[in-house]
């Protein structure tokens, strides 16, 4: 005599092993899903800001360029008023350098510190007139590593915090 009830058992807990099984390996996928898209959106995030720290660098090295040529070609006119710049060539220079302030300015922040000190520093370059634009920049590039440096460890830590 065989009793039904052995395999209907045996069947029953087949049947409450697989569930358990799909459960598990649902929840899993669930959570390695969860991690996958946190840490490409942190990579992203990351990628941005670099791109972004990266752009800022290339304005404020070209700003400091553009800075020195146009403050070199007043001092030269003041020397001699046959230097004053007057060709679309100084204008275009002239302007290029006030876009480049103007896209700075609205990169940067006043109310984080590192930012607002930059900020101050291509000011000052702007409107130096005491042709001391090597010492303002060299103020900024000081100024901007420190930022860059700040920036970049910012990057680093959220990239550790979502791992």
């Amino acid at each position: 005599m065989d009793s039904p009830i052995i395999p209907s058992a045996i069947s029953l807990l087949a049947v409450i092993v697989s569930l358990a099984s799909v459960l598990i390996s649902y929840r899993n996928q669930r959570r390695t899903l969860t991690t996958t898209r946190a840490v490409a959106w942190a990579s992203k995030e990351a990628d941005y800001r670099r791109s972004q720290i990266d752009s800022l660098r290339e304005e404020l090295s070209e700003f400091c360029l553009l800075v020195s040529d146009v403050q070199g070609r007043f001092a030269a006119a003041k020397l001699d008023k046959k230097f004053f710049p007057r060709n679309t060539d100084d204008q275009i220079i002239q302007h290029k350098a006030e876009y480049l302030y103007q896209k700075i300015l609205m990169r940067l922040n006043p109310k984080y510190p590192l930012q607002a000190n930059l900020l101050a520093k291509i000011k000052a370059l702007r409107d130096d007139e005491e042709y001391r634009w090597i010492e303002y920049r060299d103020d900024i590039v000081s100024s901007a590593r420190t930022l860059f440096e700040d920036l970049w460890n910012s990057i680093e830590l959220e990239h550790e915090n979502r791992e």
